[in-house]
C-alpha cells in the first residue's frame, strides 16, 4: 500500500503502519484503563515491529527476537537479568491524511499516493518509550537474580534526557 509513497517526507525512516501492529505503539500507554507495565514478549514485539517498518535496516534498531532469547537463555544460567531501554521516534500516517487530502488511495489499484502541494506532512511523529527485563515471569521462579544495566541494553534511534 505505501510503494508510492516519498520516503523523504517520513523523517524517521520509520512507518509503523508498515506492520501489523500488535503492540500498538502509538497508542500504548496513552488509555489508562490499559495496563501500564510490559512484559518481554511486548518488549520483543516492539522490537521487531520497528525493526520490520523500517525502510532501511541499520544499527539503530532493535535486535531481533533471537537476540533477546539468547540473552534469556544466558540470563538464566547467570543469575543477571538485563534491564533493556527501548525508546523509539517512529512516524505514522495522521488517521484523517485522506479526509484532509493529504494522501490519495487510488481506486485503480487501491495504493497510498502522495497529494501534491499538501499543506503539512500526512506523518505524525511519535516517540514510545519501556523498560523491560528480559526475563518473563515464570523464569523468576529459580532466583535469586542480580539486576544490571549497561549500554549494550539501551535501543534507542534518538539521545535520551
Amino acid at each position: 500500500m505505501f510503494l508510492h509513497l516519498n520516503k523523504s517526507a517520513i523523517t524517521t525512516g520509520i512507518l509503523y503502519d508498515r506492520v501489523l501492529p500488535f503492540a500498538n505503539l502509538p497508542f500504548f500507554n496513552i488509555n489508562t484503563s490499559l495496563p501500564d507495565t510490559i512484559d518481554l514478549s511486548f518488549f520483543i514485539q516492539g522490537c521487531s515491529e520497528l525493526r520490520r517498518a523500517a525502510y532501511t535496516p541499520n544499527s539503530t534498531l532493535p535486535p531481533i527476537a533471537d537476540y533477546f532469547y539468547a540473552i534469556k537463555k544466558q540470563e538464566v544460567l547467570t543469575k543477571k537479568i538485563n534491564i533493556s531501554v527501548f525508546s523509539y521516534n517512529y512516524n505514522y500516517i495522521d488517521t484523517n491524511a485522506i479526509t484532509n487530502r493529504l494522501l490519495s488511495i487510488n481506486s485503480t489499484d487501491s495504493l497510498f499516493y502522495d497529494v501534491p502541494g499538501r499543506p503539512y506532512s500526512p506523518y505524525k511523529l511519535k516517540q514510545t518509550s519501556f523498560v523491560s527485563p528480559l526475563l518473563s515471569e515464570l523464569d523468576y521462579a529459580t532466583g535469586p537474580f542480580n539486576f544490571t544495566f549497561n549500554d549494550n541494553n539501551y535501543y534507542r534511534n534518538h539521545l535520551l534526557p
